[in-house]
């Protein structure tokens, strides 16, 4: 797999309900990194992905989710994904967690995610969720990403926030390291030099 690079990035300036990315440039492969700070109510935890810049709300969601490792509750022809539900994420709770997301043209989205929620001071022990989703549209990248609370008018605080990260499949294409033109090389087995030419060949020193 080639490196993983940033493709959105989004900090709430503002309370809101929704951690939006916007549009960004799809990849075969994507993490999504967010933190919901000190939420105003009760509220579920819920994903929807788009493409064309397009959220999807139609029923084509389906998910099965345990909290600290109880029993799966399970979903299907959902109009989301559940990340985590509103019986342990309460009034000033705090929420972060990490989505994998297979991305791939030809199959349905398939997604593994791990959240925690936890109440503010040390004798309040974080909850955990782990997750198993997936998007039934096996045509089309998902190119937009919105985590958003669904209950009793609740929104997160300024600074919550949402990243994705994507990479591509490495195939035969060569990925060389990020070396400067003029890098010198020894090789310890027979002591030759060797410059790097800024691009993608070293070059044996006479």
């Amino acid at each position: 797999m080639a490196t993983w690079e940033r493709l959105a990035s989004v900090t709430l300036s503002s309370t809101n309900a929704n951690l939006d990315t916007g549009t960004f440039t799809p990849k075969k492969h994507l993490k999504v990194v967010f933190h919901g700070f000190n939420q105003s109510a009760d509220s579920d935890i819920m994903m929807r992905v788009g493409t064309g810049g397009t959220i999807d709300t139609g029923a084509t969601y389906s998910w099965r989710n345990s909290r600290n490792g109880g029993t799966d509750a399970t979903n299907g022809s959902e109009n989301e994904l559940q990340i985590v539900g509103a019986s342990f994420n309460t009034a000033n709770a705090s929420s972060w967690g990490v989505i994998n997301i297979s991305n791939k043209t030809g199959d349905e989205k398939l997604f593994l995610s791990n959240t925690g929620t936890t109440l503010a001071g040390a004798g309040n022990a974080p909850d955990r969720v782990e997750l198993a989703g997936k998007w039934a549209n096996a045509d089309d990248q998902i190119d937009t990403i919105r985590i958003f609370l669904n209950q009793n008018s609740s929104v997160y605080a300024v600074g919550a926030s949402i990243t994705v990260f994507g990479a591509d499949d490495q195939g035969s294409t060569p990925f060389y390291p990020n070396l400067s033109n003029g890098t010198i090389f020894e090789d310890t087995t027979d002591g030759n030099h060797y410059m790097w030419n800024g691009t993608d060949t070293w070059n044996e020193v006479v």
